[in-house]
């Protein structure tokens, strides 16, 4: 998982608004097995980080 998303924060980061940077900030700080859940099967994605794990979901395709 940190090899995804260190692919994704690196292709993207200079993408990112300060809105979005801290938002991506408090992602990765939420326990991996969560985030694995949200980005890998797609299940009870948080309201907050929809729009991020679609597009980190996207950038692995």
């Amino acid at each position: 998982m940190d090899l995804m998303l260190s692919s994704f924060i690196k292709q993207n980061i200079d993408l990112f608004t300060p809105e979005e940077l801290e938002l991506l900030d408090d992602f990765i700080n939420e326990n991996e097995l969560e985030i694995m859940k949200w980005v890998i099967e797609h299940k009870d994605i948080p309201e907050r980080y929809h729009i991020l794990v679609k597009k980190i979901i996207s950038s692995k395709r």
